[in-house]
């Protein structure tokens, strides 16, 4: 008998309202459809799992670095992406819906079949969670969770219309404690060599921070970096792009005070008993552990270019990358780069590095 994936419509069975219906736009059933025909092609594929929620327990999670060769990641389609001026949750997508400029989901779900099919193509296995009406943004899959070595780190997510996001992982994971002013986002970590960089501002707190050091013990310091208060996330603004020799690109204005903490935050976490754990340094500093560095201009990072994923030591996707940047890319370090088109998902901030969320990368 031949069965038929269907993605979920509105019927008021959800567990949360997802809207409505008076200041989000009415579902694209145009979307919807388009996403079941995917969903039902993609399932039939051995490399792909489909799922409602991730059991964690059947993960073999293993993620040392950015640039290991990737070997499974979670992602969802943006059948059901949407916000209106009061529930974006950041400024990009609040400004975006005031001028009228909103992601075709149509055309959304189209760039993603062809990004899921880009990472069949390079035999990375996917999980794809379905979507669902309720959770508007679920398809930037990287916040609800972070999966560094052989740990999952489950999200403590800032804004209420994602914080459902995180029960999309069962059976397993880390999760923060409730209180303690613990906020982290999965977009704020970016793993180093014995280190993790940690964006901290509106979506990760430094008592985060300090959470994320506690899990880790000594396999990795925790390096906070300071963000301005219109900077989403750390992987917006800044991107080892290569492991060896070590290179990367940044947005230098994303930082505040140049990415160092105040007197005042210092005694605050000292207070919590933790202020010794962390490692702080300031951008400057961090920038001396790369060989060579790009600096951003603000248009190029509107343009979400730091957010590429990479595939493998020599391969990686991208929306929108300047000719410079990727003449950098090719010179000397064999870098390809692959156009893969992200522009509707863009609108809202985010881009193929928000979109997936690695499970399981080769050692690099």
């Amino acid at each position: 008998m031949k069965t038929t994936h269907k993605v979920p419509s509105p019927d008021g069975k959800n567990k949360m309202p997802y809207h409505d219906g008076k200041k989000l736009r009415p579902i694209d059933e145009k979307a919807v459809e388009l996403s079941s025909l995917a969903l039902n092609k993609f399932s039939k594929n051995p490399l792909v799992r489909l799922v409602p929620q991730v059991d964690v327990s059947t993960l073999e999670v293993s993620v040392k670095s950015e640039h290991g060769r990737l070997r499974e990641v979670v992602v969802s389609p943006p059948t059901y992406l949407d916000w209106d001026c009061e529930c974006g949750i950041n400024k990009k997508e609040q400004e975006n819906a005031a001028k009228g400029i909103m992601p075709d989901r149509y055309l959304a779900v189209t760039e993603w079949i062809v990004f899921v099919q880009a990472l069949i193509q390079q035999s990375v296995k996917v999980i794809i969670i379905e979507p669902q009406p309720h959770l508007l943004e679920a398809t930037y899959t990287r916040d609800p969770a972070v999966a560094i070595d052989d740990k999952l780190i489950l999200g403590s997510m800032h804004a209420d219309v994602r914080k459902p996001e995180t029960g999309l992982y069962v059976n397993g994971g880390i999760s923060a404690p409730e209180g303690y002013n613990i906020t982290i986002e999965g977009g704020n970590a970016i793993l180093g060599k014995d280190c993790v960089y940690l964006g901290v501002g509106a979506r990760t707190t430094l008592e985060g921070a300090l959470w994320l050091q506690d899990v880790l013990g000594t396999s990795r310091e925790v390096i906070p970096l300071r963000l301005k208060k219109d900077v989403l996330h750390l992987d917006c603004v800044f991107e080892p792009y290569n492991a060896k020799p070590s290179h990367i690109l940044l947005d230098r204005k994303a930082f505040d005070n140049d990415g160092k903490f105040s007197l005042a935050d210092l005694r605050r976490l000292k207070y919590l008993g933790g202020s010794r754990m962390l490692s702080f340094k300031g951008l400057s500093e961090i920038v001396k552990r790369f060989k060579r560095h790009i600096v951003l201009q603000h248009s190029e990072r509107n343009r979400l270019v730091p957010n590429i994923l990479k595939v493998s030591p020599h391969l990686a996707f991208a929306n929108d990358l300047p000719g410079r940047v990727k003449h950098r890319f090719g010179l000397g370090h064999g870098i390809e780069v692959v156009h893969v088109p992200s522009g509707e998902v863009g609108i809202g901030d985010g881009s193929h590095r928000c979109g997936s969320m690695p499970v399981m990368r080769e050692k690099d």
